[in-house]
This record gives C-alpha cells, structure tokens and sequence, in this order.
C-alpha cells in the first residue's frame, strides 16, 4: 500500500473517493509487514471459518470514535499470541463455554455515531442484546424505548458481497439517522450510535455473514457451525489499515446519495465555496515566546461541527463577544496545554465540555440529575467513594451531541465557521481558564456582590489559582464569564522561562489558509 499524501489524505476527509491503481481485493496477507505486522488465524482450527470477502476502495471503518482503543481489532495471530483484548476476538467462549461468539467486539463510548462501511441496504432491526427475564417488557423492533429496561439493538446492512450485523447500537438508531428498514445507505453513511448494553459498556458488536443472511446466528457449543457465518476479522484490518476515517464532509460538499444522517449532512456554502479552515499556532517566531511552545495545528470539518455545538450548549448559541472570549480560551488551552492529551480539537471540546461529554464526567452534576426525568443512565456507577451514583448524561444534551449540522442554530454555525478560518478577534490575549466569579460569590455568601466586591473576589480567586484576572475588557461582561491566564512557568523544568501571564498578548493565532 503506497503512503497516502496530505492532499490525497484531506481529499478522503471530504468524503471524496479516491481510486488508486491497487488491486483492492488482494487478500489482506499481501499487506507489507508495516501495515499488517501479525497474520489472523483460522479458527476454530478443525473445520475453520472462512474470513469474509474484504471490502472494496472508498470503504469505511464503523466507528466514529475518540476511545482511546478506538481501531483496535482483537484477534489470535497464527504464532498463538492475542492482539488486543481476548475477550472481545472471534469465536471467544461466551457464558462459561456454552456458546461461540461470533463476533469481533470494537471499542466504542456511549453515543459514538457507527456507519456503514459499504454501500448497502438495511435489511433489518431488532432487539438483540437484554437480560432475558426483561425480554417480555423489552420491544423487539426498533424505535422503541425500553427504559427502564436496558438493550441494544441490531442493525443488518447487506453489502455488495457481505452482510454485517452491526450490534448493539441504541433503540432509537434509526430514527436519529432518519433512516428505516429498506434504507439504500451510502459508504460512511451514519447509520446508528453506540448504545448500552445490560453489562453497563457500549462497544460495536461486529459480524458478519453470506449473502441472503438475514439475521444474526448464534453457535451453541456442540453444535455446527452456522453455515452463513463469516470471519470478519480480515475485513476488519483492512479496514483498519486502509479504510476511510468517517470524517463529515467539508462545506460545498454534498453527500454520497441516499437519507440523510447526523454529522453527515452538508455544511452550507455561507462562505459562497468550500472553505480553507485555519491553522492554530503558537507563534514562536515572536520575542518573548520559549521554542518549547512552538505548536502547529489544522482545524477539520469535525472541529467545525463540535466548536459549533460547543457555542450552543455552553451559551446559547449567541453570536457575542461573550462568546468570542470563551471560543479563544479553548483555543489558547488547547495550544498551550491539553493538545497533548487530545489528538484533534473536537476531541478536547467533548471531554471539557459537560454538555458534550457522552457520560457526565462529574460524578457530583450525575447527583444532582440522577433523580430527574431528563437524567438518561448510561451503565454503571463512578468510582469509589461515589460508587451509589448512577453514570448518566442529560437528554438535551444527548440530543445536542447527534444533531446534525443544518439543525444547529445559524449564528452558532456562522460564529464556528468564522472562528476556524482566523475571521474571529481574540478578545482575551493568553487567557486560558474562566468561570463565573459572580456567580461562586452568590454561592459562598448566598448573596450577589456589588461590583467593587466582586472585583475584590475575583482577585482574591485568582491569587488562590495561581492565575491572573485579565482585567477589564470594553464590551466583554465577565459577570457572566471571568477570564484568567496562567502564571506557572511556560517550560516547567527551566526557572528562567517565562510565565504564561509574561507572554506577548495573543501568544495563539489562527492563520487562514488559501
């Protein structure tokens, strides 16, 4: 397999399909050592499973994830060694021995989008995984709730020269995805999202089958095995060496045929084209700024679409100068600080902000909610000594994470769009960390301060952070938001280095690209 170039990289990212002189259905054990550096075994290894036919140019892998074990497939390699976790490879033991399991489990969070990986048609939709003295109280067809009963549920797509049973996605898949039964779908195409299952743990169930196959088959031990029954872990690492990431397509692109999905939808051409985002940077070109900071990255469609859910669900979805401030906090944070744990902007915005986390990460906000109708449980419980709280999410913000672009609000869209391409003014220099001093002082003294306390306050709260207050900014209301910068040393071990509050003002930039 010849090394993709960027351009032909940032193609594919559009959802445009490139064809390469390749034979695209060689078997997977002609890959080079680098793509494929440990070979599948056939199992059982008396009368084995075939592997199922490996899927053609422009194919998917299912999963649009940030799990840090996101691509992982688990498999026993032909030498006896396992790659990934055993528990979830092919034909594994199941309930103490008594059955096969015919699947490769992926890793996955609660509400992970899954898509298609080919072309194809949905064939079916039911119950498939629940406790079974629930069974008489759980709906068998799709779209419709179980709560408070817990299920997954299956969706079976047939491909050109497969059928895959995509398992254990949320009851309510196809509704979100504005899809049904007999829907043609499109390669990338979302077709569902990651549910939770009895065990309180969300991961796509993979199998796969022969054609004609219309449901999953379970393989008791003792018995034959299921004549439809296919190995898909081959498919799988080719998938994972050479298929598509499911990135949303840019704007000016419009999607592969078929009913629209959420983050499959076109973003509109407000900018009269498709748009060049930006580059954010930490300018190490400038006096006063360490080498140690110098920091390159290039904002995606998938930044655009969770920078503009973030506006909506930290404010609103205002177009204000309130907002503009808390859109260049995330940025200076992310350049100078958490790019290191988060590979991609979008990534950081879900796990700092509460209402796109797929799970609250607060165990303290989860016992607030836990008793409200709008509390959704998710499986399990936090850690010790809070292990009598339920995990959850919200529903509204469950609703805001799948919501497709053209739903979003049109100033949050516009306000993300201008923000990524470098149109938007830093109105806060270096400022990294904010929140409402105004409103931790209503929380103290159960009272509002004036405003000489609260100024009073907010230097008293920085001192104890470690921070430093920006001051007043004209047209910035900072009761509603207060903005802080950093005063540990920006090179941690070298006490000559400067402190974050002593870099020039708008250390971070945003440079459009032509």
């Amino acid at each position: 397999m010849m090394e993709r170039t960027r351009f032909e990289r940032e193609l594919q990212d559009l959802g445009i399909e490139i064809e390469y002189p390749h034979n695209y259905e060689q078997d997977l054990l002609s890959l080079s050592p680098a793509k494929l550096s440990r070979e599948p075994a056939f199992v059982p290894s008396s009368d084995p499973v075939p592997f199922a036919p490996l899927p053609s140019s422009g194919s998917y892998w299912p999963i649009i994830t940030a799990h840090s074990m996101g691509r992982t497939v688990s498999f026993k390699t032909t030498k006896g060694s396992i790659e990934g976790k055993e528990s979830r490879m092919f034909l594994y033991r199941r309930e103490g021995g008594k059955r096969y399991h015919a699947a490769v489990d992926l890793f996955a969070n609660f509400g992970d989008p899954i898509v298609a990986c080919e072309k194809g048609t949905i064939i079916n939709c039911y119950r498939f995984l629940y406790n079974k003295k629930d069974k008489s109280n759980i709906p068998s067809e799709c779209g419709k709730d179980p709560s408070p009963y817990r299920a997954t549920y299956a969706i079976i797509v047939e491909h050109p020269n497969v059928v895959v049973n995509y398992g254990e996605v949320a009851w309510d898949s196809l509704i979100r995805a504005g899809l049904k039964k007999g829907s043609a779908v499109s390669a990338g195409q979302v077709i569902g999202f990651a549910g939770n299952n009895p065990g309180g743990s969300s991961m796509l169930h993979f199998e796969t089958y022969t054609k004609g196959t219309k449901s999953n088959k379970s393989w008791p031990k003792g018995s034959s095995r299921p004549k439809e029954l296919l190995n898909p872990t081959k498919y799988l690492l080719y998938l994972k060496n050479s298929g598509l990431g499911a990135a949303a397509p840019q704007t000016g692109q419009s999607l592969p045929k078929g009913p629209a999905a959420p983050l499959q939808t076109t973003i509109d051409k407000a900018s009269g084209g498709t748009p060049s985002f930006g580059r954010l940077i930490v300018d190490t070109s400038r006096i006063g700024i360490p080498e140690a900071l110098r920091f390159s990255y290039d904002f995606s469609s998938l930044d655009l679409i969770w920078t503009a859910k973030f506006i909506v669900g930290e404010a609103g979805g205002r177009d204000d100068l309130d907002n503009h401030a808390v859109i260049w906090a995330m940025f200076n944070r992310y350049a100078f600080f958490t790019h290191k744990n988060y590979p991609s902007f979008h990534q950081f915005l879900r796990a700092y902000s509460t209402p796109l986390q797929p799970v609250l990460n607060s165990w303290g906000a989860a016992k607030r909610h836990m008793n409200k109708p709008e509390f959704v449980r998710t499986g399990g419980y936090y850690l010790p000594p809070h292990n009598d709280i339920p995990k959850g999410q919200l529903k509204r913000h469950l609703k805001l994470q799948s919501m497709p672009w053209n739903k979003l609000p049109e100033k949050a869209r516009s306000l993300a769009e201008r923000a990524l391409k470098g149109q938007v003014s830093n109105p806060i220099g270096n400022a990294s960390e904010f929140g409402s001093t105004y409103e931790y002082f209503h929380d103290h003294y159960d009272r509002y301060p004036n405003d000489s306390e609260w100024r009073r306050y907010t230097e008293s709260y920085a001192q104890l952070k470690g921070w430093s207050w920006i001051g007043s900014v004209q047209g910035l209301d900072q009761k509603n938001n207060t903005f802080f910068v950093q005063k540990r040393r920006t090179v941690a071990k070298d006490p000559k280095s400067p402190y974050f509050s002593e870099l020039p003002y708008n250390a971070v930039q945003v440079i459009p690209q032509k």
